[in-house]
This record gives structure tokens, sequence and C-alpha cells, in this order.
């Protein structure tokens, strides 16, 4: 994605933020789910692992994983969406307005876990694994990935064909790039659209 892109989502982001949690309820169980499972999985964090969450948006995520007592960094292209974030979570989120593909001046394995929700599907290839591999390397155990699995949800498909989302190619193109880049990884659905894809870091 070029500047120009990016500059332009920004913006539609910004325009919607005020209105966006109005989705909220759909998505709040699904990742206190994903969230739990998650750290299940990790080995020797202490009690508060390293969370970055990139497109964290207003904050659901990473709200979600700091009520269960993770360190957790929020990253967002969109200031609109990080305003939203703020008012709901104030410090409990350090929320910085970067884009997905550079994050912050972090080194390798600064995190436990990088995380990525229903942010993936809107990029294009190319753009997307750019992403994947930034989230590796900073990830120490896990990349977590929440998205679209396969549906046939008529409603999803005419929203992303509004939005002029890359979902169908996200949706035909993820598992290859999660299998070029990581040797083991899990698909497991969380409702009848969203899936968590959970990726291990060796």
């Amino acid at each position: 994605m070029s500047e120009k892109d990016l500059t332009r989502l920004a913006g539609t982001f910004d325009r919607v933020a005020r209105y966006f949690d109005i989705m909220r309820p759909l998505f709040i169980g699904p990742y206190r789910q994903a969230a739990e499972y998650t750290l299940c999985q990790l080995k020797n964090t202490g009690s508060s692992p390293a969370l970055l969450d990139i497109g964290t948006g207003t904050g659901t995520l990473a709200g979600v994983f700091a009520t269960q007592g993770a360190k957790v960094t929020g990253v967002d292209i969109s200031r609109g969406m990080l305003d939203q974030a703020r008012k709901k979570y104030g410090s409990q989120i350090d929320l910085v307005q970067v884009p997905a593909h550079a994050p912050g001046p972090f080194t390798d394995d600064s995190f436990d876990i990088v995380s990525a929700a229903f942010v993936l599907h809107e990029m294009p290839a190319g753009y997307r694994m750019r992403v994947l591999k930034e989230m590796k390397r900073l990830a120490g155990q896990k990349v977590l990935i929440i998205d679209y699995v396969p549906n046939y949800n008529p409603v999803i498909t005419f929203v992303e064909h509004i939005e002029k989302s890359d979902y169908r190619r996200f949706l035909a193109e993820i598992d290859g790039q999660l299998q070029q880049l990581f040797k083991n990884y899990e698909k497991k659905k969380l409702n009848h659209f969203m899936g968590l894809y959970l990726c291990e870091v060796s």
C-alpha cells in the first residue's frame, strides 16, 4: 500500500470512529475466548505478558487482554480510532499512532504476543505479507490473528464489497501466507464468521 493509500485509509476510519463500537457486542465474546485461549498457550511469561496489538482501532481486543493482566501496547494509523480507545481505556493501554507495517522502534521478540484483529483482510497480499513478517519479528512466542474464516453470510460479503476490502482474497491467501512464515499455526473458529489463527514463533 502506498502512502496515499494509507492516508486515505486513516481518513476513512477517522470518519467512522465515533460509530465504530456499535458492532462491539458481536466481537467482545469471541475476543475474550481468543484471549483466554492464547494466554493459556504461553510459556514462562510471569504475571504480565507483553502484547502488541496491530490496528488496535477503538481498543476492543487490546482492552480484553489488558483486563486479563497483559501489558498492552496498541497501534493504529487512525487518530480518530485511538481517541475513542483512550476514552474507553485511559492509561490501561499504551496507544500510538503508526501504520501497521512500522509499529515502532521495537527490537526483535519485544512482545510475548503480537495480535491483529480484523485488520489483515483490509490489505492487499503484498502489504499483508509485509505486516505479517513484522509481527513475526516482534513476537517472542505467538502471533494471534483474529479475522474472517470461510462463511456464507451475504451481509458480510456485501459490506466488504462496499468497503472495497480484500476480503475474498484474504480468505483465499491467508493459509498459504501463514504456511510460508510459520512452521506451526492453528486455526480455530470463534463463531460462524470469525476465527483465530494462532501462530507459533520458533
